[in-house]
């Protein structure tokens, strides 16, 4: 894999993390709400996109990174963020090396494992889309979860040494 391409990899990483922290400082009535068109509360959209990341690495590595994690069952912001943050690492570990053509099924069906990988970035992307409509819906300005915040981010920590 080219440096390139695992800014789409790191990116996603950032931008959850970023976001679950965002929300760990919202009133928790705020994680309680949600917006018609959008997966469900904003609780329950953070935890399904760490519960999704599990899934995928599961599916690239069969591994299990932390304990599982259930969208309806509320987990501290901590533990998510450090899941969120291991998964997302080791995908960035595991694209560098893997072969894209690998085939992976998928309820029946092979798929290459560049799929999967274009889903696992997708699928975050999708659903902070849908946490980040709820906040504004709800009078809060959401976070800049976007590849030029990170790019941004990336160039504030490289500048300071970090």
């Amino acid at each position: 894999m080219n440096e390139t391409l695992l800014y789409f990899s790191r990116h996603n990483v950032w931008a959850n993390r970023y976001l679950l922290e965002f929300c760990a400082k919202l009133d928790p009535a705020v994680l309680d709400r949600a917006t018609p068109g959008t997966y469900g509360t904003v609780r329950s959209t953070l935890q399904h996109i760490v519960s999704g990341e599990q899934w995928y690495i599961g599916l690239l590595s069969g591994e299990r990174i932390g304990a599982p994690v259930d969208e309806n069952v509320p987990r501290p912001f901590a533990e998510l963020v450090d899941i969120v943050t291991r998964t997302g690492e080791r995908a960035v570990a595991l694209a560098m090396t893997d072969d894209a053509e690998r085939r992976l099924v998928v309820d029946g069906k092979p798929w290459p494992a560049g799929v999967i990988y274009s889903q696992f970035v997708h699928h975050g992307n999708e659903h902070r889309g849908q946490v980040k409509s709820i906040l504004g819906a709800n009078g809060i300005e959401p976070p800049g979860v976007s590849a030029w915040g990170y790019a941004l981010d990336d160039a504030a920590r490289s500048e300071a040494g970090g």
